[in-house]
């Protein structure tokens, strides 16, 4: 099941590691906008009302489809300085076989609540899975591109398969998952993809990003 921490004891950790000078504060937690009305929304207006001065960053990726206009702005607010988040595919057939957790409108949907809160693009980040065993259909360069025409950052993350998982079971065929150093994030996408086509992917994705960043530099210099 899923239980919050208590809003007094977040409250008591927010404000022990302020007064301990810490100045960046991460949540490592994908599931930090569920069931937000009971904790998230009134810590965040808790640091809000105390004028926290600390910077807030999401690594682990939040759901895309959960950033509405309302959470964008309370993050944007309290001090959100990154954010990360989750994006596998624009494939419709990868989004049939895996959940549809994410599709393209959410992603799209998120950034522009983002944007309308006032954070800028470069800020944004969206996860996609590199080395999933369903690759052939996932479609990852169509969407890495998708997600890079947003204006935003692609981070792409090693798939590691996990033995008992619907995932991870369907690597069987690909390694012996029986051998704990081919759940390795760093070894699987190279033993499904290959060097060379790791390689691109990876090369594509910086070069998506820095192109992005030019043209928010030149955007900028233009309205200088």
């Amino acid at each position: 099941g899923f239980r919050p921490r208590g809003l007094d004891e977040v409250i008591a950790d927010f404000e022990s590691a302020r007064r301990a000078g810490v100045r960046h504060l991460a949540f490592y937690d994908d599931a930090l906008l569920y069931r937000l009305l009971e904790v998230l929304y009134p810590f965040l207006a808790s640091v809000e009302r105390t004028g926290g001065g600390m910077m807030l960053h999401t690594p682990n990726a939040m759901h895309a489809r959960l950033v509405n206009q309302e959470t964008a702005r309370r993050l944007a607010v309290a001090g959100m300085k990154s954010f990360y988040l989750g994006y596998e595919s624009v494939s419709a057939e990868f989004q049939r076989k895996t959940g549809a957790k994410v599709v393209g409108e959410d992603l799209a949907g998120a950034v522009e609540a983002l944007r309308s809160a006032g954070v800028p693009a470069g800020a944004i980040t969206a996860y996609e899975i590199l080395g999933h065993p369903l690759a052939d259909v996932q479609g990852i360069e169509e969407s890495m591109r998708f997600a890079s025409s947003l204006g935003i950052r692609v981070m792409l993350s090693d798939f590691s398969p996990i033995p008992g998982t619907p995932d991870g079971e369907l690597c069987r065929g690909v390694v012996d998952l029986d051998e704990p150093l081919y759940h390795n994030k760093s070894a699987f996408p190279m033993l499904l993809l290959g060097p060379e086509k790791v390689d691109y992917y990876k090369n594509l994705c910086a070069a998506l990003n820095r192109r992005n960043k030019e043209l928010s530099q030149d955007r900028k210099d233009n309205y200088e």
